[in-house]
């Protein structure tokens, strides 16, 4: 008898929930640090600092290549991602109504939610060309290692030589060509960044399947683990909770 699966598609894994609780801890002291820079209660160039930039990066990156784990594990995500989109473009207006300068152009609730979409629709295609035609005989053998490669090489590459640059065209930001006039206080454009998504899908995949050691499926940070599981909802109380303490302690100054 085939041994019975740990974890199926709809079941939580808990260094998986642990990892993005980390994350969107570390996402709301961040916003605190940038909510204090902008009401003048601490220097600029503590969000400039190697060490918080340098921490940045692993940050953020970790977070998506999680959202893209995490998206093994949704029911639907054609659902989840139109939730997400829909609530992002509620962010867009609500802080364009507040400024209309410096507002949430393409952050990353709408990054997340149409690399959602996008995966979806690219699981559906897949499956469909995988019923309308057997893969060759020994293809699995090659794409399964070279895919995570092939995204992982086309995040680093496409971060350091196309994102946060400038280019002489209209209505691309979302795709990852902003124009010199263009600026989103939180920009996460699908080019670099769905790369990294996807490479979690294939992570997620090797988790649900129980292709990791044993111990991975073991271990958790406590605590953490119960955040990770609204990560969403945290993100969307704590902006307005920091900048609102850092707008009174400003305000009584």
């Amino acid at each position: 008898m085939a041994e019975e699966k740990r974890f199926g598609a709809h079941r939580r894994v808990p260094i998986v929930d642990a990892v993005r609780g980390v994350m969107i801890v570390y996402v709301a002291l961040y916003h605190l640090l940038y909510d204090l820079v902008i009401f003048g209660l601490a220097p600029y160039t503590w969000i400039l600092h190697p060490a918080v930039e340098g921490t940045h990066i692993v940050a953020f990156s970790t977070f998506v290549a999680f959202s893209g784990v995490s998206s093994r594990f949704s029911r639907s995500n054609l659902k989840r991602g139109i939730e997400m989109v829909v609530i992002a473009y509620i962010i867009t207006f609500v802080t364009w109504f507040l400024d209309h300068e410096g507002f949430v152009r393409f952050g990353v609730l709408h990054f997340l939610g149409f690399a959602a979409i996008l995966f979806w629709g690219m699981e559906k295609l897949w499956n469909a060309l995988r019923k309308e035609r057997p893969l060759p005989k020994g293809f699995l053998k090659v794409w399964n290692p070279l895919f995570p490669i092939t995204m992982m090489a086309g995040y680093v590459l496409t971060y350091y030589y196309i994102y946060k640059r400038s280019y002489p065209v209209e209505g691309l930001a979302w795709l990852g060509f902003p124009s010199p006039a263009y600026y989103s206080t939180d920009y996460f454009p699908l080019i670099p960044f769905l790369f990294l998504y996807l490479f979690g899908t294939w992570l997620g995949r090797m988790i649900m399947e129980e292709k990791l050691p044993g111990w991975f499926y073991k271990i958790n940070i406590p605590g953490f683990d119960k955040l990770g599981r609204y990560t969403l909802w945290i993100y969307l109380a704590h902006q307005p909770v920091f900048y609102g303490i850092a707008w009174l302690i400003a305000s009584m100054k």
